[in-house]
C-alpha cells in the first residue's frame, strides 16, 4: 500500500507543484474481484502559494491482474 500511497503523492505534485504533502488523514483499501483493489485517501496537503491546509480525497483503482467470470443468475436455460 505504501507504494500506492507514494505514487499518488508524486503524481498529486506533478499536477499541482504548489501543493506540498504533509501528511495522511485516512487510507481504505477495498477488494472488489471485478474492478480490482480500490483505495479510498485522504490526504493533507499545504499550499505553499495561499499557505492553506488543504485535503483532497482521492480514488485509486489497481484493476485485477487475472480475468474474471461473470456470474449469470436467474437466466432461462436453453435446450
Amino acid at each position: 500500500m505504501q507504494i500506492i500511497l507514494n505514487k499518488t503523492i508524486l503524481v498529486t505534485h506533478r499536477n499541482n507543484p504548489q501543493l506540498k504533502h504533509r501528511g495522511q488523514h485516512s487510507v481504505y483499501r477495498n477488494f472488489d474481484a471485478v474492478r480490482g483493489i480500490n483505495y479510498q485517501m485522504l490526504l493533507s496537503f499545504c499550499d505553499r502559494g495561499h499557505l492553506e491546509h488543504v485535503f483532497n480525497s482521492i480514488e485509486v483503482v489497481k484493476p485485477t491482474s487475472y480475468p474474471v467470470p461473470y456470474l449469470l443468475l436467474g437466466l432461462p436455460r436453453m435446450g
